[in-house]
């Protein structure tokens, strides 16, 4: 698989998520019947798998990228450690590039919009933001430090949540411009003092 649909699936899953699982109105999501056979292939049997929870909410969390052999297994990450053990590890899951900005861009719309570097850009392509709104749901993105009021800078300190250095680069939302350019979906994007876990 290329990177570019690598990036797309990931994009496809997490909106996936988010639609089917974040079902609002009480209903439970459907259930779904994948298909075994590879595109154009005759189709074979079927696979069922159950309904989706009704979720009231999903949470995607994005931390410092490491390599795994720097976090897992470490006594210095007992947390982290805690969870891929209970939960799950993905070893097979690479960025799709480097620096860190095309993946962030990646993970919110399926590509990196030719981006190739940490730079600040102003992007005009859809998003999963874009999507989530669509479908009736809302969105939210609490990043550390953010100097909140649709900031484009490059990086901020000093804020409510303490040490720690906000850096646009890590916030994909700022990137698009129908976000940053309105005052209503950029106020959806927090620092963690202001996150409430619970709101819609």
């Amino acid at each position: 698989m290329t990177g570019t649909n690598r990036a797309r699936a990931l994009a496809a899953i997490l909106l996936a998520t988010v639609l089917t699982g974040c079902v609002t109105n009480g209903s439970q999501a459907p259930s779904a019947t994948i298909p075994t056979a590879s595109p154009g292939v005759p189709s074979g049997p079927t696979m069922s798998l159950s309904p989706l929870p009704d979720f009231s909410h999903v949470y995607v969390i994005v931390m410092e990228n490491e390599e795994g052999s720097s976090i897992i297994g470490r006594s210095d990450a007992p947390y982290i450690n805690s969870l891929a053990s209970r939960y799950g590890l993905a070893t097979n899951y690479t960025a799709i590039g480097h620096p860190s900005q095309p993946n962030y861009l990646a993970l919110v719309s399926g590509s990196t919009s030719g981006v190739t570097d940490d730079g600040n850009h102003d992007l005009s392509g859809p998003s999963i933001f874009d999507q989530v709104e669509a479908s009736g749901r809302t969105w939210r993105v609490a990043a550390q430090n953010n100097p909140g009021g649709c900031s484009t800078r490059a990086t901020a300190s000093g804020g409510e949540d303490g040490p720690g250095t906000y850096t646009r680069k890590h916030n994909p939302a700022i990137s698009y411009t129908s976000i940053r350019g309105d005052p209503l979906r950029c106020a959806r994007i927090t620092d963690f003092h202001g996150f409430d876990p619970a709101a819609a």
